[in-house]
Formats: structure tokens, C-alpha cells, sequence
């Protein structure tokens, strides 16, 4: 007898976000995809719906849910399926424990621990409904989806496995550490665990079972400096890839390959922020090149007239609006089968779309993307995205949230998915919201969100321009902000309202007189009267405005007036 079965593997957020370095964010993306690929092999390739059978012979990422039609007993293939997904991750760690018996270091771990954690980790859901002659896929759909959620709502609560004495995971506080304390103790740098680092069987695999490394976001705040310096000193740049490559392998710099758009500079290093002396481990020979390093930047931002190099980026989150509704109007298979065709074919291009933009994608499958991108090339990538998307015949929503790299990973990647849901909430949703946090502010954010109806890349560009060219004093903008939450809570209408008014003219007029040359223009002017209706709609000028300064700030080292 036939059935609908739909496979559901996890964990996925929790499990991602576990991560100190890019790389385990990447490659936690890699091994689920993986895994998830090869429990859609088990399915008959033509019953699979989604993934498609295409997409299995090709690197493409595959999403963590699986349906397919099959002919047989279910319970058959979710044996298979649940087999074939262990055996991937059990593949998964003998990968990583060959890198650490290559490295002469294999008994410093506890592989029995480390796979008695493997068994436990996966989280395998499965529900099945039967096609009988009055087949209609679109209820069987909806059937099979409600016991799968109800399924996933029975949750499994097996007891903890603890192991007394031994340490817990730096990254996953809810399983011990399978490095022994000799490793612990002196770190390894070839294998990117730090001095003083625990990781767990899971976080072992994702930190060494493949040899790739993957880029800090160290290096993509800094890429429109380096493009800037390729640009326009070459030799000089040239001059600094020397003094990194003597620098290479240590912990203050490290190689990477396979990122075409960061030629120009192939390593990652904090170097270009400051030098080493609050590296307690780097040796004198090495602080001395370091110093090297940092004067030789500094030397050549001087001469190009950069005041220092910008030390935020962005992390781009985005996904498509009511797919569960469109997915609802595709009344047969062959339909639904047509439609993740094309949500494959919008993963692979939207990789493209981020390396074009000077980006590195972490995770594109289906209707998800997860990037980082240099910021003055964020908007620009996040339209094109939403462009390409609409072929589907979808929407999408983009959350970008503007941090500093130094910033914890966790939570970089908390504060991105933060602004995709507040697009996501936005009124219509197919929507774009913009989270700034600055260093010292901690969670709280200054955030904009406009529908791409409206087009806001167009409104930054706008607004940029007006701040590159001192057409508005930047003073003013926060004495603005201020007023507008004085005024909040007032009714400024009537003779309240020209008030207000004349008290945001005030603000700027004084400002300007502190500048001393600044004239402003009628066009500046009615921006900022027109926004002056309510304090509510100033504020949201406002809080556009200080992310544009941003873009400004990014403008300014790279030169080009209108990247945003």
C-alpha cells in the first residue's frame, strides 16, 4: 500500500548556534545537510517530493525535512532512513579522529564517551498517512504534517547520561567534554582548539572532521578596507600578505583556501584592529611582526585618509513568507516536486548572489539563507536576493543585523534571526528590518524595517548621501532622537504640532552654526520636516538616519559615495 511519509531531523537553531568559531556555525550547517541527504537516498528517487531526486547528486544544501511517496511498510523506512543518518554521523566522527591521530594526539580524547553521545544526539521524527483510491494529496499533506507537528510535540525525555568528574563542553553545556585534560591544557592550534577549551563528541566533529576552514567575521569587517587597498595601493597590499604569510599557522593568523572573492587577502587575523600585546601566548618574534603588520596598515590607511578601518559587518537572515500557504495551493505531487525545483534553484544562485557581494554564505537551502556580508555590500545583496526569489513567485523577508566582530558568535546569530522576525512581523511581511548594535549597547538596537515595496535600499541611499555630504549635521540626529522621546507620550496636535516643529529646526539650525559651512538645502529640509508629523515618525527617520551613518562610515573607507 502506498503512503505519504514525511521525515523531520534535528536538532537544528540550538544545535547550529552551539559555536565558538565560524567554522563549527558552518560545518554544523554541512553536517545536517549531509545527514539529511542521506536519509532522502533511502526514499525511492521517484517518489521523493522534497528534496528532489536532482538535488541528491550534486552538493546542493538539502533542508531537514524529507516527504516522499512511498510503496511498502513505513516502519521499513524509517528504519533505513534512522540507520542511514546514524551511520552519516558515526562517518562524521571517524573523519574527525583520523585528523586528531594525524596530528599524533589520538590519545587525548575519549572516543567511547564520544560516541555514546553520538547515539543520543539525533532527534529522528517520522509520520506516515496512507493513499487509498480517493487519493488527494493535498489532504493527505496536511495530514501527515499534523501528525508529524504532534509527533514532534510528544517529546522524548530520556534520562541524562552525566559521567562523574569529567568536565562539561564548552559549547554544549549539556554533555561533558571528550578531550582529555593533557590536550585541554596545551590547546592545538593545527586543529583549532584553543588552550583551556572543552569540546563535546558533536562539537569535536563540527571544530575538525573536514580539513576546510571557513571564514572569521573578523575578515569580512575588513574586506572593504582590503578592496579598497587593492584598488588603490596594490604594492602596499602586496607589502602586507607578505608580513601575514610569516605570521601564518600561529594563533594570530591562519590560511584559508576556496574563497575566490577574498583572494586578495587570504587569511583571517585581527591584526589590521591593533597588534598583539594583549596576546599572552604570542611570542616576542611574533608581536614584533604583528607590530609590523598593524604600522604598515596604518601607514597606508593614513596616506589614503581612513580614519581607521571599520570593525562592524553584517549577518543576514532571511526566508520566505507563507510557504506552508503556497505550499497548500500545490494540489499534486508532481506540482509540489516542480516547486522545490525551484526553491533548489534559488539556493545554488543565492550562493552565487553572496560571493558576487564580497560575502560568505553559511547556510542556503530552500527558503533560508544565513550569510555574513560586508556592510557596505548588505543592502545591495539583500535586494538582489528578494529579487531573485520573486521568480519562485514568493516574497521574501531579510533581517540584517549591523554588529561588531568582536561581538560573541551566539550572539551575532541570535540578533540576525532577531531582525528576520521583525521583518517577518511586519506589516505584509516581504519586508526588510535593520538591527544596528553598537559595542557598548549591548542587546538593545536601533531598528528600521520597511516592506520592499517602498524600496529601502533606494531611501538609504537617500540618506547617506545627505550625511556624506554634509547636508545634515550628524549632531543633530541624536539630539532628534532624544526629542522624540521626550515627546512621545504628547499631544502635539494644533498649536503643539508647529511647535514641535520649530524645535526640530532649532536642534539643526544650532547645530549647523557649530559646524560653521553647513547649508541646509530645501530637499533636506522637507525630509525632516515631513517626518516631523509626530514624534513617532521623526523617531523613525531618526533611527533610519543613525544606521545610515553606519554606511556612511563604511562609504568613507572604501570611497565610493552610494555603496550601500
Amino acid at each position: 500500500m502506498p503512503y505519504l511519509i514525511a521525515i523531520s531531523i534535528g536538532p537544528v537553531q540550538d544545535f547550529i548556534a552551539a559555536a565558538r568559531k565560524t567554522r563549527d556555525l558552518w560545518f554544523g550547517s554541512e553536517m545536517l545537510c549531509s545527514i539529511s541527504r542521506e536519509v532522502a537516498k533511502v526514499m525511492p528517487p521517484e517518489g521523493l517530493i522534497f528534496p528532489t531526486k536532482d538535488s541528491l547528486t550534486t552538493d546542493d544544501a538539502v533542508a531537514n525535512k524529507i516527504l516522499a511517496i512511498i510503496d511498502g511498510n513505513p516502519k521499513e523506512y524509517e528504519e533505513k532512513a534512522r540507520g542511514a543518518a546514524q551511520k552519516c554521523l558515526i562517518g562524521f566522527f571517524d573523519a574527525a579522529k583520523k585528523s586528531v591521530t594525524n596530528k599524533g594526539l589520538s590519545s587525548s580524547i575519549r572516543p567511547d564517551l564520544a560516541k555514546d553521545q553520538l547515539a543520543h544526539f539525533l532527534e529522528f521524527y517520522v509520520a506516515w498517512w496512507p493513499i487509498n483510491e480517493s487519493y488527494n494529496y493535498g489532504e493527505a499533506r496536511l495530514q501527515v504534517d499534523r501528525l508529524l507537528a504532534g509527533r514532534k510535540a510528544a517529546r522524548d525525555f530520556s534520562p541524562a547520561c552525566g559521567v562523574e568528574g569529567v568536565p562539561k563542553s564548552s559549547l554544549d553545556g549539556g554533555r561533558e567534554s571528550v578531550l582529555k585534560p593533557e590536550l585541554v591544557k596545551t590547546g592545538c592550534v593545527a586543529l583549532g582548539i584553543k588552550k583551556g577549551e572543552q569540546l563535546d563528541g558533536i562539537s569535536l566533529i563540527k571544530r575538525i572532521a573536514d580539513p576546510k576552514r571557513f571564514v572569521s567575521v573578523s575578515r569580512v569587517a575588513i574586506d572593504p578596507l582590503i578592496r579598497r587597498f587593492a584598488k588603490d595601493a596594490n604594492d602596499d597590499l602586496a607589502v602586507i600578505n607578505e608580513k601575514a604569510l610569516q605570521l601564518a599557522g600561529t594563533d594570530l593568523v591562519q590560511k584559508f583556501k576556496g574563497f575566490d572573492n577574498y583572494r586578495p587577502f587570504p587569511f583571517d587575523t585581527q591584526l589590521f584592529y591593533g597588534d598583539t600585546e594583549q596576546n599572552k601566548d604570542a611570542t616576542e618574534d611574533e608581536k614584533g611582526l604583528a607590530s609590523a603588520f598593524f604600522l604598515q596598515v596604518r601607514s597606508v590607511c593614513k596616506r589614503l585618509k581612513i580614519s581607521e578601518p571599520s570593525p562592524y559587518f553584517a549577518v543576514l537572515v532571511a526566508d520566505g513568507d507563507n510557504m506552508g500557504k503556497v505550499i497548500n495551493n500545490l494540489g499534486t505531487p508532481e506540482g509540489h516536486r516542480a516547486f522545490s525545483q525551484e526553491l533548489a534553484k534559488f539556493a545554488q544562485l543565492a550562493k552565487n548572489i553572496v560571493d558576487t557581494h564580497y560575502g560568505a554564505m553559511v547556510y542556503s537551502g530552500g527558503d533560508d539563507v544565513l550569510a555574513f556580508l560586508p556592510l557596505d555590500k548588505a543592502l545591495e545583496c539583500a535586494d538582489a536576493l528578494q529579487k531573485e526569489f520573486k521568480m519562485t513567485g514568493g516574497t521574501l523577508s531579510c533581517g540584517i543585523s549591523i554588529a561588531h566582530f568582536n561581538e560573541h558568535l551566539q550572539h551575532l546569530l541570535r540578533w540576525g534571526r532577531t531582525a528576520e522576525r521583525a521583518a517577518k512581523e511586519h506589516p505584509g511581511k516581504n519586508a526588510l528590518a535593520i538591527h544596528l548594535h553598537t559595542r557598548t549597547a549591548g542587546d538593545e538596537a536601533v531598528c528600521t524595517a520597511s516592506s520592499w515595496d517602498d524600496d529601502p535600499v533606494d531611501k538609504y541611499r537617500k540618506l547617506t548621501s545627505l550625511l556624506f555630504n554634509d547636508l545634515l549635521p550628524v549632531g543633530s540626529i541624536y539630539e532628534l532622537r532624544k526629542l522624540a522621546k521626550e515627546w512621545k507620550r504628547l499631544d502635539i496636535s494644533g498649536a503643539y504640532h508647529d511647535e514641535f516643529k520649530c524645535e526640530v529646526l532649532r536642534i539643526i539650525e544650532r547645530k549647523m552654526k557649530q559646524h560653521g559651512t553647513m547649508v541646509l538645502d530645501q530637499t533636506t529640509k522637507d525630509i525632516i520636516l515631513d517626518a516631523a508629523g509626530t514624534p513617532e515618525s521623526l523617531k523613525k527617520l531618526i533611527d533610519a538616519l543613525i544606521i545610515a551613518k553606519k554606511f556612511v562610515d563604511i562609504q568613507r573607507v572604501t570611497g565610493m559615495e552610494g555603496q550601500v
